[in-house]
């Protein structure tokens, strides 16, 4: 899981921005049941072909990758960072309703990420839950105080790293040999979003070892020919610095695992 502050440069989806009074009605009632999936993915029809607005947004800012394991992902689903029916670690919470269309509330996630083995209805938080939306004095909802990075949700300080306002989230984290992830920072935030995601299911260990093994064996098959005279210490230098520029490479946003990529990179240990 890496930061990405990319959304702030792409228009919010026509769907969503149609979705206003939708929202407003919602919030009102409670109504849970009329929230739509069509609105949050942004089904439309243009010209006979049916397009899903929020998606396409969302696939460009995350380039292509699960928000949560960075996992290449072509048809992500439409994740809702505070779920949007119930909350896990409270019972009696009716769930986060009136986020459903909110543009800062919506990241893209792989099945695996999103479904009940993975976040589902989790959203563990430090300080005091949010329970009910916030309007202003006229009864219509303060849009303003749905926005992630707003107060009251901001105060809520959930354990679960929002990768759109938390700044260098893979610096919270370490990787092991066998492709294991760990949360390091104090707060627990690490740890609490790999449990939170699931993010060391067996599919993604051995994605990210297969990585870690790749390296490790370039390098020590360099370094052998090297030991047995076969290659030239100018030559192997050559070569090493080709390994670390892959390396290099592989940390960049767009590419799959950079958080692992960046752990590689700073923290090379023969």
């Amino acid at each position: 899981m890496i930061s990405n502050n990319r959304k702030a440069t792409f228009p919010i989806p026509q769907s969503l921005i149609n979705a206003t009074d939708e929202i407003q009605r919602i919030a009102e009632t409670m109504d849970k049941e009329a929230i739509k999936p069509t609105i949050y993915k942004g089904e439309r029809t243009i010209n006979g072909k049916k397009i899903h607005e929020v998606r396409d947004a969302l696939k460009k800012i995350y380039h292509n990758k699960c928000a949560y394991c960075e996992k290449i992902e072509h048809k992500p689903e439409i994740e809702h960072y505070r779920p949007k029916k119930r909350v896990a670690e409270d019972k009696p919470h009716d769930g986060y309703y009136w986020l459903c269309y909110e543009w800062t509330n919506l990241i893209p996630s792989c099945r695996y990420c999103n479904t009940e083995g993975g976040k589902y209805d989790k959203f563990p938080i430090i300080g005091n839950r949010v329970t009910t939306p916030n309007f202003m004095l006229n009864r219509i909802l303060d849009f303003d105080a749905c926005k992630a990075d707003n107060s009251p949700l901001i105060d809520e300080q959930p354990y679960l790293f929002h990768p759109e306002i938390d700044v260098s989230i893979e610096s919270n984290f370490e990787f092991l040999d066998n492709g294991v992830m760990r949360g390091t920072d104090h707060q627990g935030r690490g740890r609490q979003t790999i449990r939170t995601c699931n993010l060391n299911r067996d599919n993604l260990l051995k994605l990210r070892q297969t990585i870690i093994d790749g390296y490790f064996k370039r390098i020590k098959n360099q370094l052998k020919l090297y030991l047995d005279n076969e290659m030239s210490f100018q030559l192997l230098k050559k070569q090493l610095l080709l390994i670390f520029l892959k390396i290099q490479i592989s940390c960049k946003a767009e590419t799959p695992f950079s958080a692992l990529s960046k752990y590689i990179q700073n923290h090379f240990n023969l």
